[in-house]
């Protein structure tokens, strides 16, 4: 199960990256270089809902806290803070549309300690609040019950990534 999330994490990324290179020989380093992250990402995965520090996963790695931050900003485009922030956000928004659990329990169980950063965090990633996720997910399965069910793929597609 992990091993295909983490397939799907690197095919996205992948994605990501053929769009941003177009020579064949630059993409072969990418794919390289995601390999090089593969026990970074499944670690991450593991333990997102823990307090994560740049220093352990960088050591999983076999790399120095500040050239792992490099390395996998190059590689993923992105900042390894805002990419587990990313994760225990989307796994937030999962728990929120498919649990009864309160707000605090799911930021919580997402690894937020503080629950006024969870909203702003939450807010400032989704747009809105954690409630109103919630709230517009119950009221698209009232307005449209078969896209209830495609919805329930798609956040389960994109939770496995996660």
């Amino acid at each position: 199960m992990i091993k295909s999330d983490i397939l799907k994490i690197l095919t996205i990324l992948y994605r990501n990256c053929e769009r941003s290179y177009a020579s064949g020989e630059l993409l072969g380093g990418k794919k390289e270089a995601m390999k090089r992250l593969e026990k970074s990402f499944q670690y991450i995965k593991r333990h997102y809902c823990e307090k994560i520090k740049l220093e352990d996963v960088a050591g999983i790695s076999c790399m120095s806290p500040n050239y792992f931050s490099s390395y996998f900003r190059k590689v993923t485009n992105m900042q390894f803070q805002e990419f587990l922030i990313e994760m225990r956000i989307q796994k937030a928004r999962e728990m929120l549309r498919t649990s009864d659990e309160g707000i605090l329990d799911i930021a919580e169980d997402c690894g937020f300690s503080n629950m006024s950063n969870f909203y702003r965090l939450f807010r400032k990633y989704t747009g809105y609040a954690p409630g109103d996720e919630r709230k517009r997910y119950k009221l698209d399965i009232l307005e449209n019950p078969q896209s209830s069910a495609m919805s329930k793929m798609l956040s389960s597609d994109v939770s496995s990534i996660s």
